[in-house]
Parts: C-alpha cells; sequence; structure tokens
C-alpha cells in the first residue's frame, strides 16, 4: 500500500512545472549532501514573515482563505487565518509545548501544544511532526537510516526517529520534493508536496505546499516571504491577553 501510494506521488509530481535547480548542485552528487544542505539551511532560518493563501479540499468541497505567519527560532510561530471577506477565522501562537488560539468567537484560550487540538484546527493529524515545520515547508532534520534511488534523477530517503518518515529527494534540482510521515496509530499517513521552489535569502524554499491525509487537503500557496529581518517577540504576541486565557479543551 505504502508503495503504490509512493509511486502515484512520484507520477503526480512529474507533471509539476520545472524546479529551481538549487546552486552549485550537481546530479551525480551523493544524495545525503541534499538533507545536509537542507539542515543547514533551517539552521540558519532567524525568523520569517509570510502571507499565504488557503485552500481547504474535503470530499470534493473547496474552502478558501488567507493567512499571516511569522516565525522566530526556535519554536515561536503565529498565523492568523482569514476567510472571505477578511473574516477572522482563528489565530493561533505557537511557543515551545504551549498553544494560544482564539477563534471566531473571539475568545482566547491557552494551554499544551497536542495533535488533537491542532487536528481540530486544520483537520489533520500531524502524528507529533512540527506544525511550524509542516505548513512553512522546512523539512525537520532526523537520523537517515537508508536511501533508496526510485528513478535515475528520484531518490527515497527514510528517516528514523518517531513518527518515521520517508522523503522523495529530486536529485536532478537538488530539492525536497516530497514527505510521507507515517502514522504511529496505524491511520492514514500524512503526505507532504513541495513544490514551486524560490530562493529567498539563500534558503530555497517552496512556494506550494500541498498536505494530503486520506480524504481531506490543505493547500498552503506563498504569495511572500521575509526572512532574517529580526522579528521581535513582542510582534508574535501582539493582541493577546497573556494573562487573561481561558482554558484550552
Amino acid at each position: 500500500m505504502h508503495s503504490a501510494r509512493w509511486w502515484c506521488l512520484l507520477a503526480l509530481a512529474s507533471c509539476a512545472p520545472p524546479s529551481l535547480l538549487r546552486q552549485g548542485w550537481s546530479p551525480v552528487q551523493d544524495p545525503a549532501l541534499l538533507l545536509a544542505a537542507a539542515t543547514r539551511e533551517v539552521a540558519q532560518l532567524r525568523d520569517l514573515k509570510a502571507a499565504a493563501d488557503l485552500t481547504l479540499v474535503q470530499s470534493g468541497q473547496r474552502q478558501y482563505a488567507s493567512a499571516a505567519l511569522l516565525f522566530k527560532a526556535p519554536d515561536l510561530f503565529r498565523i492568523e487565518v482569514r476567510g472571505p471577506l477578511f473574516v477572522h477565522l482563528f489565530t493561533a501562537l505557537l511557543r515551545g509545548d504551549s498553544l494560544v488560539v482564539s477563534d471566531a468567537d473571539g475568545l482566547w484560550r491557552g494551554g499544551p501544544l497536542s495533535d488533537e487540538v491542532l487536528a481540530r484546527l486544520l483537520g489533520l493529524e500531524l502524528s507529533g511532526t512540527d506544525l511550524r515545520y509542516t505548513l512553512l515547508g522546512l523539512v525537520a532534520p532526523g537520523p537517515l537510516d537508508s536511501l533508496v534511488q526510485a528513478e535515475p534523477s528520484r531518490c527515497l530517503a527514510y528517516l528514523g526517529g518517531m513518527p518515521a518518515r520517508r522523503l522523495w529527494l529530486d536529485t536532478r534540482h537538488g530539492l525536497i520534493a516530497a514527505e510521507e510521515v507515517l502514522n504511529p496509530a496505524g491511520g492514514p499517513a500524512l503526505i507532504r508536496r513541495l513544490q514551486n521552489y524560490q530562493r529567498v535569502g539563500g534558503m530555497y524554499l517552496p512556494r506550494r505546499v500541498e498536505l494530503r491525509q486520506g480524504e481531506q487537503t490543505v493547500i498552503v500557496e506563498y504569495r511572500s516571504w521575509e526572512i532574517n529581518t529580526g522579528l521581535s517577540e513582542s510582534t508574535f504576541t501582539r493582541g493577546i491577553p497573556l494573562d487573561h486565557l481561558e482554558p484550552l479543551e
């Protein structure tokens, strides 16, 4: 089943527009060097500000929204989501293992960060993966178990740890094209496709991040990025009554 899903993913991605070529990359290089380069880029990211369009696809129905995203290393993240006519849907602040969220009712709630709470916000089971990396199109570092050459310019990287992950490496362009996160509980895997890369301040960021799990799909299409501009912590907590939060249910 997993093999069939991966080959289907490979076929879909082969129809995507031509990718950016990583500077200094050669297709004959060891694919492990590609993983190392992506890890170095993540380590160099101090902060990020981005604007994106969101599309939620569920049972064939599409819903649209926009998002403003802020990130500050190592673990500060804010996302504000608005629907049509700029109607506020929710704002979420992640700081380490804690979450503060305000939905359409305007009531702020805070508590421990969990996959269950994130599933209610996104409709996706993240299986312990980091929401910050997942939405921004970054690839979290992890122990490399093995590399399998799928095609002349396609390589699968199997990463250990929990949860187990498989990465599809585009060794022609020197980019990471997709990730599959296995669900430890046996549920549907989370498949993430990374497309339309842009070079931003020395980093390679996907303009399109597609998250798919079962019949649910979330598409993030980035309009703009600003990186390493020195965002202050107050930018993330602006407008949030941190001393007057209701319990997060």
